[in-house]
């Protein structure tokens, strides 16, 4: 494992391919020191923990009743936490944060920019006067 990234293996990936996940080496360190090198099996029931512990903390902070589906494993309407919301949730926050939607690609491991594209294009709204903006600073730039 480098201190860049670290791999899923192919057994354990969607699509049957090993992937390699950027991490920052401050997370890479964490993981490294806290989980075992092979946690795939487990993951899922991690994760529900960490769930648990995070929500018992919150609740001995806030001395109101909290939603029922905050930090929750399931909501009210059903649904509930798993991998695939993680993911989801990456995937968002770099197209908020302005990512270039071919890294989107590459770190979500989309087979197409469309599918990229159609599920996080949502997310940035006034992209199309942001461009505006940005076509007119570039035009006056080389105009002067």
């Amino acid at each position: 494992m480098r201190e860049d990234h670290i791999y899923l293996k192919a057994r354990h990936a969607k699509n049957g391919k090993q992937a390699k996940q950027y991490v920052s080496s401050d997370l890479h360190g964490r993981l490294r020191d806290a989980l075992p090198l092979h946690i795939p099996e487990r993951s899922a029931e991690l994760l529900r923990e960490d769930l648990a512990i995070a929500r018992a903390a919150w609740l001995a902070t806030k001395p109101s009743k909290p939603s029922p589906d905050f930090l929750s494993p399931l909501n009210q309407a059903g649904e509930s936490l798993d991998f695939h919301a993680l993911r989801h949730t990456c995937g968002a926050w770099l197209a908020i944060a302005g990512v270039n939607v071919k890294v989107i690609q590459s770190i979500m491991r989309h087979s197409s920019i469309t599918l990229t594209l159609d599920t996080y294009g949502h997310l940035l709204p006034g992209a199309e006067q942001d461009a505006a903006k940005q076509l007119s600073v570039l035009l006056s730039q080389a105009s002067a």
